[in-house]
């Protein structure tokens, strides 16, 4: 089976998975800290289930082929710590989760006058952290 026709397959599978409660075991708060049942979620199951978060309908969630679980986001459900321009033009955004992304260029992020996000990856938000906000801001805006 080539790979894109098990990729699809695998996402047939999740779009079905049934919801397995309608009360949210996760809670991921303003600062894109995740919680388990209101107890601190270790970094590294944090990554792991931010690995199986999408969105549906405004809603997150994380989808497996078997289950879907709910999960409560204040804001956004990680916080880029740090980007970097590429040679390429690109921008590669380091996030509190220890991940990388590689976005097309600045004009990617949404900026208003509380925060500024981008989109990375499957529908999901993330908004720079503080220090990067203000970094941004004297960089890119008052420059």
């Amino acid at each position: 089976m080539s790979e894109p026709q098990a990729e699809s397959i695998l996402k047939e599978f999740t779009l079905q998975s049934d919801l397995c409660s309608e009360e949210s075991l996760f809670h991921i708060d303003s600062e894109a800290n995740w919680f388990y049942q209101g107890s601190p979620l270790p970094k590294k199951f944090a990554r792991l289930f931010y690995s199986i978060l999408n969105v549906e309908s405004g809603e997150h969630y994380l989808i497996t082929p078997v289950e879907k679980v709910k999960v409560d986001v204040i804001h956004e459900p990680i916080k880029i710590v740090d980007y970097e321009l590429l040679a390429d033009g690109c921008v590669q955004l380091t996030t509190n989760l220890e991940t990388k992304y590689v976005v097309d260029s600045f004009n990617v992020f949404y900026v208003t006058d509380s925060k500024i996000t981008c989109t990375i990856d499957r529908g999901l938000m993330a908004s720079l952290n503080r220090a990067c906000y203000y970094r941004y801001i004297e960089e890119y805006i008052l420059a």
